[in-house]
C-alpha cells in the first residue's frame, strides 16, 4: 500500500485565460440521418437550448458518433443543464468525484415516469441509491421518436453530504470537473453496457473556452511553449511478471537536439503532458518524472532519493499539467538537474508476455525563465514505509504527520500551494491531508471514494493557499 500526497508550491499566483471555442452541438451524432435526429435538432432550436453557454458531447469509447450531448450554464448559485441522448428508457448525468462510478453524485430521468427526477449517488457497489434529499429540479423534458433531452437545475452547493459541491474549476492549472453519462431502453435503470461515457471539463470556463481538457491544454501549451521535448521508451518489452519497475534516463547532452534552436541551457518547464502507447495502456500503472544530476547510479533508495527533485507525476485518469503563467520549473540550470529521471510501474498481473511499450513523457518549455520557481513537496509515506505491512480485514486508518520541522526546514517565507495529488494504490479508499497551523486545521484536502482505476492521482478541486514556515501536515 502506497500513500503519497504531492503538493506544488510557489511564492505566488497568476490566472490562465483562454480563447477556444467548443464544437458547434448540431455536429453531434454525426452518424445519425436528419431524419431520425429531428427531435434534436427541433429543440436546438428552441430558446432554451439557445442559452446555454457550454456544450460538449460525452461520446462513448466503442463508437465516438454515439453518446450524450450536454449544455450547461451557472447563473448566480444555480447550476443549469440539459442533457440528450438516443434512448427509449432512461437517461443519467453525473458529477463524479474522481471521474468515474464510484463516488459520483447523479441525476436520473426515465421515461415511464417523465415528470421526475432522481437524485442519487453510487458507493462502491455500482448501485445507485436514492438521496435522502432531492434537490434537482425539472425544468422540461423531451420523450421523442427514440430521444430523450433534459433540462434541469440545482445549486451549486445543496449543502447535502449526499451531493458533490460544483466548484470553480476555470483555471487550468486547477482540477477540472468530471463528468458521467449513462442511457439505456429498458424501463427503470440497469447495466448500460456500452451506453456510457466520461469526461473532464471546464463547468465554470467563459463561454469561448473549449470543453474538451485535453485540447484545451494542448492549445495554451503550443501558445506559451517555445517548444518541448519527448523522454520515452524504446518499444520496452513489458516482462510477463505482475509488477515492474522501469527507470528511463536521459541527460541534458542526449536531448538537447530537440530543443528549439539548438543546444539552450535555460529551459523552463511550464507543463507535460502523457505519451502512452495504446497497445499497452492497461499495463501503464503510473509515472514519476525527477530531474537529478547525471543518468549514473541515481537509482534505489539511499542518498540518492534526496538528489531527486519530482517535477511530474501521471496515473490513469490525468490530461497532463499546466502551470500558471509567471511559474515555471528551471532545467538543466544547474549540477542537480542535469538529466530527467521516469520511474514507470507496469502491472502484468496476467502475465502477459510480448508486449512491447513506448511511453514516456512530452516536456513543454521556454526559453524565458519566468517570475517565480515551482517545486514540489511529498508527504505522507514518500519512501514506502508501510512496505510489508499487513492489511487487516475491513477497514484500517493509517495516519502519517510531518511536525512544523518538517515546513521550517524549507520555507524561509510563504509559498503559495497551487494543488494537492492522493495518491495510493488498490486498498486505499479514502484519503485526507490536513495542515495544521496552531495547533488548529487550517486546510484540509480530501478524497472520500478513491479508485485508482477512476484518478490514480486525485487532484481534488481547491483554491490556492499560503503555506508558512511551522506548518505540520496529518495525513
Amino acid at each position: 500500500m502506497t500513500i503519497l500526497l504531492s503538493l506544488l508550491l510557489f511564492i505566488s499566483g497568476g490566472l490562465i485565460h483562454n480563447a477556444a471555442a467548443a464544437a458547434p452541438a448540431d455536429s453531434f451524432f454525426s452518424t445519425t440521418s436528419d431524419a431520425d435526429k429531428q427531435p434534436f435538432t427541433t429543440w436546438l432550436l428552441t430558446e432554451n437550448a439557445s442559452s446555454y453557454e457550454h456544450t460538449t458531447f460525452l461520446s462513448t469509447t466503442a463508437d465516438p458518433t454515439k453518446g450524450m450531448a450536454t449544455f450547461w450554464k451557472i447563473t448566480d448559485d444555480i447550476f443549469h443543464v440539459a442533457f440528450a441522448t438516443m434512448a427509449t428508457g432512461w437517461a443519467a448525468f453525473g458529477v463524479a468525484e474522481a471521474g468515474g462510478m464510484f463516488g459520483a453524485d447523479v441525476v436520473s430521468f426515465t421515461t415511464a415516469n417523465p415528470t421526475v427526477l432522481v437524485d442519487g449517488y453510487i458507493l462502491d457497489d455500482r448501485q445507485v441509491r436514492v438521496d435522502t434529499s432531492q434537490d434537482w429540479t425539472l425544468i422540461s423534458s423531451v420523450v421523442e421518436d427514440g430521444w430523450i433531452i433534459v433540462e434541469a437545475t440545482r445549486k451549486l452547493d445543496t449543502g447535502d453530504t449526499q451531493d458533490n459541491t460544483l466548484k470553480n474549476d476555470k483555471e487550468l492549472w486547477g482540477a477540472p470537473s468530471r463528468v458521467i453519462a449513462a442511457w439505456g431502453d429498458t424501463e427503470s435503470m440497469s447495466y448500460h453496457g456500452d451506453n456510457r461515457s466520461s469526461s473532464s471539463v471546464r463547468l465554470f470556463a467563459d463561454p469561448s473556452f473549449s470543453t474538451s481538457e485535453s485540447e484545451a491544454l494542448l492549445d495554451m501549451l503550443e501558445k506559451h511553449s517555445d517548444g518541448y521535448f519527448d523522454v520515452v521508451n524504446d518499444a520496452f518489452e513489458i516482462p510477463a511478471q505482475e509488477t515492474k519497475y522501469k527507470y528511463l534516463c536521459k541527460s541534458y547532452d542526449e536531448l538537447k537536439e530537440q530543443f528549439f534552436g539548438g543546444d539552450k541551457t535555460d529551459i523552463t518547464m511550464i507543463g507535460a503532458t502523457p505519451i502512452i502507447t495504446e497497445k499497452t495502456r492497461q499495463f501503464v500503472h503510473h509515472f514519476i518524472v525527477m530531474a537529478v544530476p547525471s543518468c549514473t547510479d541515481q537509482l534505489g533508495g539511499g542518498e540518492n532519493a534526496f538528489k531527486r527533485e519530482q517535477i511530474y507525476g501521471w496515473a490513469p485518469g490525468e490530461h497532463g499539467m499546466i502551470l500558471p503563467d509567471n511559474v515555471g520549473f528551471p532545467m538543466f540550470d544547474s549540477e542537480f538537474n542535469q538529466a530527467i529521471l521516469i520511474e514507470i510501474h507496469y502491472n502484468n498481473p496476467k502475465r502477459i508476455s510480448g508486449m512491447e511499450d513506448s511511453s514516456g513523457v512530452r516536456f513543454h518549455y521556454t526559453s524565458t525563465k519566468r517570475e517565480y520557481d515551482a517545486a514540489m513537496l511529498q508527504v505522507g509515506d514518500p519512501m514506502l514505509g508501510l512496505r510489508g505491512v499487513a492489511i487487516n480485514d475491513g477497514l484500517t486508518q493509517h495516519e502519517f504527520t510531518c511536525g512544523g520541522t518538517c515546513s521550517s526546514l524549507f520555507l524561509d517565507e510563504p509559498v503559495t500551494v497551487l494543488w494537492e495529488k492522493l495518491h495510493m494504490h488498490k486498498t486505499g479508499t479514502r484519503m485526507v491531508n490536513e495542515v495544521i497551523r496552531g495547533g488548529e486545521v487550517f486546510h484540509t484536502a480530501k478524497v472520500e471514494v478513491f479508485d485508482f482505476d477512476q484518478q490514480g492521482g486525485f487532484q481534488p478541486q481547491q483554491d490556492a493557499y499560503q503555506l508558512q514556515a511551522g506548518d505540520s501536515f496529518r495525513t
